[in-house]
């Protein structure tokens, strides 16, 4: 949806393996060096992107004690999804995060966001999202209660 709305040039997602991280640039951004002599190494962080058609560029950089720590706190579903697909979900997470944060979005993308991990529920002509996996905390940081065919396809189509 991010590359449909036509302001996004370039948007990604990768695994980080140790020795790839080699400091910060002069915006506090991660320098990772995406090197496939890295790939046998120890996952230790998940890296997002985007370059929109003006230029402007944002990055998020999550390790991946951030990511265990962001699932266990907002899905209920942690121990079946995560678990099966750790770097899957990780990197849902970090894009997710990143394009709430600073991408430009359209009303779908908005949408999406919102909806994500969302039970709808009616009260007359209300609709009513409620967040199950973590009901003190519904925002669009929640995490988890979708389909992990769904995140894989988030994540393939983001690279």
């Amino acid at each position: 949806m991010a590359l449909r709305s036509g302001q996004y040039e370039k948007i990604g997602v990768k695994v980080v393996h140790k020795g790839e991280t080699q400091g910060q640039d002069e915006f506090g951004d991660e320098i990772i060096k995406f090197d496939h002599a890295f790939d046998n190494e120890e996952v230790v962080g998940y890296y997002a992107y985007f370059k929109l058609t003006n230029g402007a560029k944002m990055v998020n950089y999550m390790t991946k004690e951030q990511c265990e720590k962001h699932g266990k706190r907002y899905s209920k579903s942690y121990n079946n999804l995560w678990s099966n697909d750790f770097d899957t979900m990780a990197m849902k997470t970090c894009l997710k995060l990143l394009l709430s944060k600073y991408g430009i979005m359209s009303v779908d993308i908005q949408n999406a966001i919102k909806y994500d991990q969302a039970v709808l529920n009616k009260k007359g002509d209300e609709e009513i999202v409620e967040y199950v996996d973590n009901p003190e905390k519904a925002d669009s940081e929640g995490e988890v209660n979708s389909d992990l065919e769904e995140v894989k396809d988030l994540v393939d189509s983001a690279n």
